[in-house]
Formats: C-alpha cells, sequence, structure tokens
C-alpha cells in the first residue's frame, strides 16, 4: 500500500496539476478525519495526552508530517518514483545521526556500517558518482533526500512520546498539526481544489485511503504478530513494488547501477533493524 503513494501523486500532479501544498493538505486532512474517528471509536481516552508532549506532536506533525509530503510530493515529479523511494528509506540512517550529534549516542560497529552502506547505495541511485553529468537532476535528488531528513526526525521529535502512546494516538495528533502548519503556510492551498473534477477527488482519495490510512493500518497490526525489527524488514519491500508501480502505470525504468543502489540502501535498513532498539518503528510514510 505504502508502494503506490509515489505512483499516485504522480498521476495527480500530472493529469491535474495539483500544487505540492495543495496535494499535501488534503491528503494530512483526509487522514486526520479518518485517525480521528479510528481513535474515537476504539476509545476516546486514547486522545488524551500529557501537555507536555503537545510540542513534540506539533513539531512532528509540522515537519515530518506536512513539510514531509510537500517535499515528497515534488521529490516524485522530479526525479523517477523508485529512485525517490529509496532516498526516503534513509530516514533510519539520518535518525543514527541525529541521535549521535544530538544526544551523543555513539553508534557501534552494525550502525556505522550501516551508515557507510547507505551512502554508497545513495551514491549509485543517485547517478552521483558520475559529478560530469550535467542531466543529473540534483535540485530533484537534493528533494528526495530531504524527505528522509525530514521523516527521520519523527523518531527524534517523538524520541519518549512514542513510548507512551500507540501508533494510533501518536499519527492522530501528527496528522492534525500537519493540517493545521500546512492551513496556515499555505491558505490558499485549501482553494485549488474546488476547481479540479470528481476524478482528481477520487485520486487524492485513494491516495488516502490505500497508501496512508490502509498501509498503515497494516503495518500497525502486523506489529501485533511481529517485533518491530521484522515488520521494518518486512516494510523494505516498499521500494521494490514501487519501482514495479512505476514501470507499469508511469513507464519509468531505472538502471542496473541504480538497483544495486537501492537494494544497498535496503540492506544498510535490516543492518538497523536487526537490534531490538533500532529506530525504525515507522520506516515510512510517503
Amino acid at each position: 500500500c505504502w508502494a503506490t503513494s509515489g505512483t499516485f501523486i504522480k498521476i495527480i500532479r500530472r493529469d491535474y496539476g495539483l500544487s505540492a501544498w495543495t496535494l499535501a493538505f488534503y491528503r494530512d486532512l483526509f487522514t486526520f478525519v479518518i485517525f480521528l474517528t479510528i481513535a474515537v471509536v476504539l476509545g476516546v481516552d486514547r486522545l488524551r495526552v500529557a501537555r507536555r508532549d503537545l510540542i513534540p506532536f506539533a513539531a512532528m506533525g509540522a515537519i515530518s508530517i506536512g513539510i514531509f509530503h510537500v517535499l515528497w510530493n515534488n521529490a516524485v515529479t522530479m526525479i523517477p518514483v523508485a529512485v525517490a523511494t529509496v532516498l526516503n528509506y534513509t530516514a533510519p540512517v539520518f535518525v543514527v545521526l541525529f541521535t549521535w550529534l544530538l544526544w551523543h549516542e555513539r553508534p557501534d560497529r552494525r550502525q556505522t556500517a550501516a551508515v557507510i552502506v547507505a551512502f554508497v547505495g545513495c551514491v549509485l541511485v543517485t547517478g552521483a558518482y558520475n559529478i560530469a553529468d550535467m542531466n543529473l537532476n540534483w535540485l530533484g535528488l537534493l528533494v528526495g533526500l530531504s524527505t528522509g531528513l525530514t521523516y527521520g526526525m519523527f523518531t527524534i521529535f517523538g524520541k519518549n512520546a512514542l513510548r507512551r502512546y500507540d501508533s494510533w494516538t501518536v499519527l492522530t495528533y501528527a496528522f492534525g498539526f500537519a493540517t493545521a502548519t500546512l492551513l496556515v503556510m499555505q491558505p490558499r492551498a485549501m482553494l485549488e481544489m474546488f476547481a479540479k473534477p470528481l476524478s482528481a477527488w477520487l485520486w487524492v482519495i485513494a491516495l488516502v485511503v490505500v497508501s496512508t490510512v490502509t498501509g498503515f493500518g497494516l503495518y500497525t497490526s502486523g506489529l501485533k504478530y511481529l517485533s518491530a525489527s521484522s515488520a521494518s524488514i518486512a516494510a523494505t519491500l516498499e521500494p521494490v513494488i514501487a519501482t514495479g508501480f512505476a514501470f507499469a502505470l508511469l513507464g519509468e525504468v531505472i538502471e542496473p547501477v541504480q538497483m544495486v543502489g537501492g537494494i544497498l540502501v535496503i540492506i544498510s535498513v535490516i543492518i538497523l533493524a536487526v537490534k531490538k532498539d533500532a529506530p525504525t518503528n515507522l520506516v515510512s510514510t510517503p
């Protein structure tokens, strides 16, 4: 389900001309409404959080959901979906780097190896090894890498809160703050959608229901039967499936060297996920 996100977004923006801000706003708004409804059905007590956690929830929502989705919407239209998806998978690597810089949690040998493998993989998947190639979309690659950076901050902002609340509570607040942030930053974004045909609304609803709500619902349900590490490793199939969707619906093909790079990034995530305390509980949210 997560793997459909990039292809859906590329079709929506290509065929209907929706801005990255508008698409991000309505995706987050609809998702928030659905998650809020689920939380109420499961028990309104789930929505009770300590005041001290509102600030990290707000930061998570604003940066790791709202701004992240704007960047993600731009990334998949600027570079191939498969490449954008792989770059987003650098999020756990950024978490390792952040914890080292912010809390002086020195990475062990396994984490260091994962960072190195991920770096080599990114160089290959982006084609950055060929610096002389003027056709490389450096801006697109930078935006793609920034999706991993911003989503990686999800765990950083919610390091303590994630241990005290279940996934539905965290996501409800995160998407709520994301919606509010996008509305404040781009108030006109909500008006653009009303000029679009019904088919555009249906595509956005499909993005919300399939790529977001169902993706998180299945992942969260899977955590009842699997460890977080096992679920994270299983979720690394996303770039592979995303490549298949992009080929089938968009005709996008990536080079063999890029495939090798993608495999290396996936391996780096698996290396991190093998450890029980690895920061990969939420692998991706494209």
